[in-house]
């Protein structure tokens, strides 16, 4: 008898230390999911805080606004919002999501909010940004001393974004509609897919890999720091390289031109297609176009 009881009443302290480790876990990850502050300032403005301690991924959805990221010296992510809509920031273990919501009425207001986040200068991992509409814009401490990030992934749905002094190992944009400028852009892998729109780079380095279904690419390199690869459905490419590239061309007509103003070696040309080496060809530069133009100059 002795001997049930003592092991209802183990069951009993097992179950309780569960429940107990339980009660822990949930008030882990609550506290993950609501290290945010939020409060207004003097000016009226709405204002939410993150910690971004051991955070690896910051997402930013907005629309029908006009945004500004704003590196700066502190280790909390700070959003200020003014105007109508509603701020929402939020973190779930190593993300923080940073989004404003407006109610229907809202959208025929002709009252134009601004949204401004202070991110921290330090944080060097992912950046998420989607832009369903309105005018984004991302600027780095400045050309000396950029925005190191792991990885820049840009969506932008009908809208103009402006992204400056930013080092990302992998950059990925995918515009829809709208237009975007880039400057002092390095990177170690760059992808460009347009819909319609365009993109105008200035100050770029790495390698470039670009679909465009309708719309136009300008670009300028500082480095031709890898391959670029460009495939044209209808619309154009203008690629400027620098005096001292090294590269291997070959390009490929279906309806549209392929010109390229450098004088290559080995040239061969037809009616079609267009091949030769300049400089000592390291880099290979890939060019497709079914209706359209591509430019090297």
């Amino acid at each position: 008898m002795e001997e049930i009881m003592g092991e209802k009443q183990g069951g009993i302290i097992m179950k309780m230390l569960f429940a107990i480790l339980l009660i822990l876990i949930g008030a882990y990850f609550i506290a993950m999911q609501t290290n945010v502050t939020t409060w207004l300032n003097p000016s009226g403005e709405k204002v939410q805080s993150a910690d971004m301690d051991d955070v690896e991924r910051l997402e930013i959805d907005v629309s029908s606004l006009k945004t500004k990221i704003v590196p700066y010296d502190r280790s909390e992510l700070i959003a200020e919002l003014s105007g109508k809509g509603e701020l929402k920031v939020n973190r779930k273990g190593d993300v923080v999501k940073v989004e404003v919501e407006k109610g229907w009425f809202n959208w025929f207001s002709f009252e134009r909010s601004e949204l401004t986040i202070h991110m921290p200068k330090e944080y060097n991992h992912a950046l998420e940004i989607e832009n369903g509409s309105g005018n984004l814009v991302l600027t780095g401490p400045s050309k000396e001393e950029p925005l190191s990030l792991s990885s820049l992934t840009i969506d932008i749905g009908s809208g103009d974004i402006t992204v400056e002094n930013v080092h990302a190992k992998e950059f990925v944009h995918d515009g829809s509609s709208g237009d975007v400028e880039i400057r002092n852009m390095k990177t170690e892998s760059g992808t460009f897919d347009l819909s319609s729109g365009g993109v105008r780079v200035e100050h770029y380095t790495g390698p470039l890999k670009a679909d465009i279904s309708s719309g136009d690419l300008d670009i300028q390199m500082d480095e031709l720091a890898g391959d670029i690869r460009i495939d044209v459905s209808s619309g154009s490419a203008n690629i400027d390289l620098p005096e001292d590239a090294d590269f291997s061309l070959k390009g490929e007509v279906s309806s549209g031109d392929i010109h390229c103003k450098f004088p290559l070696k080995s040239q061969s040309t037809g009616s079609r297609k267009i091949a030769g080496t300049y400089g000592s060809g390291k880099h290979q530069i890939d060019l497709s176009v079914s209706s359209g133009k591509i430019e090297i100059y």
